[in-house]
């Protein structure tokens, strides 16, 4: 992330439609991963809200990459006892699941989380299918999720470590 810069959002994200519930859902692929000042680029959700992709026809999705809010305006202290006990930001989605459209129309899901620390994640999900959807299960405690980015990708090559696939 550089301030002031736009990343690359993926092709499958630029050309797919965008569906579900929540609010804002076009910030997902404006290539911005934080807010910036009085400028929210996240959507927002209630937990078990989903959010996806649809294309006309079958699409190779590789993998996705997600960017959650981690409360990057939280103040930060730095301790002087140790050890030193701290909670996860509540507003981090904590359990997702990916879920691909099927030719019968039903949704099946691809991988799923059930204990997620990470702002970034990158999973490999390696479906051929007509739509891809994010569902959040859970937070680290906020009744809603906000998500920076979802993108599928045609290629996936995963740096960061996730759940397993199911």
């Amino acid at each position: 992330w550089l301030p002031g810069l736009r990343r690359e959002v993926s092709a499958l994200a630029r050309d797919g439609r965008l569906t579900g519930e929540g609010e804002c859902a076009e910030l997902l692929r404006d290539g911005l991963d934080r807010d910036r000042k009085d400028e929210p680029h996240a959507w927002s959700g209630p937990v078990g809200a989903s959010v996806g992709y649809e294309w006309p026809g079958k699409v190779s999705v590789a993998g996705a990459r997600l960017v959650f809010d981690s409360d990057l305006r939280m103040p930060k202290h730095m301790p002087w006892i140790y050890p030193v006990r701290r909670s996860m930001p509540g507003v981090l989605v904590k359990a997702f699941r990916l879920e691909a459209l099927g030719d019968d129309g039903r949704w099946t899901t691809v991988f799923a989380e059930r204990q997620n620390i990470r702002r970034l994640v990158v999973v490999p999900v390696g479906v051929e299918t007509r739509g891809l959807r994010l569902v959040v299960e859970s937070t680290w405690g906020a009744p809603a999720a906000r998500i920076f980015a979802f993108d599928p990708l045609d290629k996936c090559r995963v740096k960061i470590p996730a759940g397993s696939p199911i």
